[in-house]
């Protein structure tokens, strides 16, 4: 989805969780997985109440936690985490090398929820996102697209670190749902998404953005993973935008 050309137009202007039997198969703190009721399973026989949480405390890179999050796809760039954060490794003129890290074992209802981060000294051009991703896998065959080769697939909502834009669409496909000027993002507030069977909600501080079923049968994912990514362009820095804490749950 080139999702830049189409702000443009709107504005006229230039990891592996693996769970069994209710535990974390490589436990690791500070992360978490926590399954606090194996009697409530969602569609997929997964336990509802399966939960991961970070807040992101030993500097990685590429962003592991003991394995859990995954990264194969050598078309797209990893995600590191530093000084309690996660952000991308985009030099910002690499093209749509969005970064991105998913987690295994949650089944494919899941939702995702990220406290942002922003630094409140941006400055400079190029844009700044933070992406949640949902249906997420990145070891397919590779496939071409008109915005580059890819091994991923997912849907990706991002949000833009001015307010621009919160955008969901099919990973470098189809726009889905636009919100322009969805709000001013600061540091503390919660992006959250989630998708049941077709159906994807978006929330911003708890307000609904987005509600939108993906009922194309030729195009719709139905399958894959919960993670999270970056995207910079025009050279911006990656440790403008990013994201303090990931909950990552089963529905």
């Amino acid at each position: 989805m080139n999702r830049r050309e189409i702000i443009v137009a709107s504005f006229g202007v230039a990891a592996g969780a693996i769970v069994s039997n209710g535990q974390a198969a490589q436990p690791y703190l500070p992360a978490q997985i926590v399954v606090q009721n194996e009697n409530s399973v969602s569609r997929s026989g997964i336990p509802k109440s399966v939960v991961y949480s970070t807040d992101f405390d030993l500097d990685e890179n590429p962003l592991s936690e003991g394995g859990l999050w995954l990264h194969t796809d050598t078309t797209l760039t990893k995600c590191k985490t530093a000084g309690g954060r996660a952000f991308g490794t985009q030099s910002g003129t690499g093209g749509y090398d969005d970064s991105n890290a998913y987690l295994m074992g949650f089944g494919n209802d899941h939702e995702v929820e990220a406290v942002i981060y922003r630094n409140p000294d941006i400055r400079g051009g190029g844009d700044r996102e933070c992406e949640i991703l949902l249906h997420w896998s990145d070891d397919g065959p590779l496939r071409s697209t008109e915005y580059g080769d890819t091994h991923a697939n997912g849907y990706e909502i991002n949000v833009q670190h001015a307010g621009a834009y919160m955008t969901l669409g099919r990973f470098k496909g189809a726009l889905l749902a636009q919100v322009n000027r969805f709000a001013m993002p600061k540091s503390g507030d919660k992006f959250r998404a989630r998708i049941e069977g077709q159906r994807i909600r978006v929330y911003w501080n708890g307000v609904l953005k987005i509600d939108y079923t993906d009922s194309d049968g030729a195009l719709k994912i139905a399958t894959g993973n919960p993670g999270i990514g970056f995207f910079v362009d025009r050279g911006a820095p990656n440790t403008d935008f990013g994201l303090d804490s990931v909950i990552v749950r089963a529905l």
